[in-house]
């Protein structure tokens, strides 16, 4: 967090890694199933912070193995590469996708649900 940097990006670029899912006074305040947050400080307190939340796309591919998410092609190497293959409304694990495999977001309800690559 010490080393980020924040760009406005369109979602689904090659650029967008993180989209903003809610701003609150601090990262405290976000929500709890946020992936990540970005947060400003002025001496050591902060003063505001973007929710963040993986930029999914269905049909797109994610690195998800390092530090941080980077979005690739879907023929490129990774350290853990995912395809997004569906985002499940109203479910709470991944059970609900047909690889059984995904990300949770169990307080707003939703499973993205991606296969292995």
């Amino acid at each position: 967090m010490a080393d980020a940097t924040i760009a406005k990006a369109s979602c689904g670029s090659r650029v967008s890694n993180y989209k903003v899912v809610g701003k609150a006074p601090n990262n405290s305040q976000c929500i709890s199933d946020r992936d990540n947050y970005y947060a400003e400080t002025l001496n050591g307190i902060e003063q505001g912070a973007l929710c963040l939340d993986i930029d999914w796309v269905v049909g797109g591919c994610m690195d998800v193995g390092g530090e941080d998410p980077k979005r690739i092609d879907c023929t490129e190497r990774g350290t853990q590469r995912v395809k997004v293959t569906n985002i499940q409304q109203n479910a709470d694990d991944a059970g609900a996708c047909s690889s059984g495999t995904g990300f949770t977001y169990p307080v707003r309800h939703f499973v993205v649900c991606v296969q292995e690559l």
